[in-house]
């Protein structure tokens, strides 16, 4: 049987949110993962993504659902830069 993808191993770097859920610090978020960490839903992610001005990143890879990837590197580069804008 292959483990969830959001299950972390030992050797998994992470860190704690204020809920003390383990997110994946590196590898890729998928979108319950960002709802969590942003506290917000899916379609205010959507409405992220569609903005003009720097808009959320496209997910790595596309599904259905919560089956979407984001690069954890490129969100947390996206989160950066969200702090100057």
């Amino acid at each position: 049987m292959k483990p969830s993808p959001n299950i972390l191993t030992a050797d998994e770097p992470f860190e704690l949110t204020r809920s003390r859920t383990a997110i994946k610090t590196s590898g890729y978020w998928t979108t319950n993962d960002l709802r969590l960490r942003f506290k917000v839903s899916k379609m205010t992610l959507w409405r992220w993504m569609s903005r003009e001005e720097n808009p959320l990143p496209q997910p790595k890879f596309k599904g259905k659902g919560s089956q979407n990837r984001w690069a954890i590197e490129v969100i947390t580069a996206w989160e950066d830069n969200q702090e100057t804008v």
